[in-house]
């Protein structure tokens, strides 16, 4: 079962930044939108800082490696 397409409106001064970033970190912008919105699904809340810590599913870890070699981020084993 594939994940349901959900459409949204964000200014292209906002999103063409967004993307760029992400794309020279080697990371998509739809794992940034996902990792926000899980972040805030579950605490309720939005932290808007430089990371320094990362915990990802392995899979994601795999994916998201030239993101750990682009940053001063430390990517550990998600753990629940």
């Amino acid at each position: 079962m594939s994940t349901p397409i959900h459409n949204f409106r964000i200014a292209d001064k906002t999103w063409q930044p967004a993307l760029e970033k992400a794309n020279s970190i080697g990371i998509s912008l739809t794992f940034v939108v996902k990792a926000v919105l899980q972040d805030f699904a579950k605490r309720g809340e939005v932290i808007i800082s430089a990371p320094t810590e990362i915990k990802m599913p392995r899979s994601t870890q795999l994916l998201s490696q030239r993101f750990a070699k682009t940053t001063q981020a430390t990517i550990k084993p998600y753990k629940k």
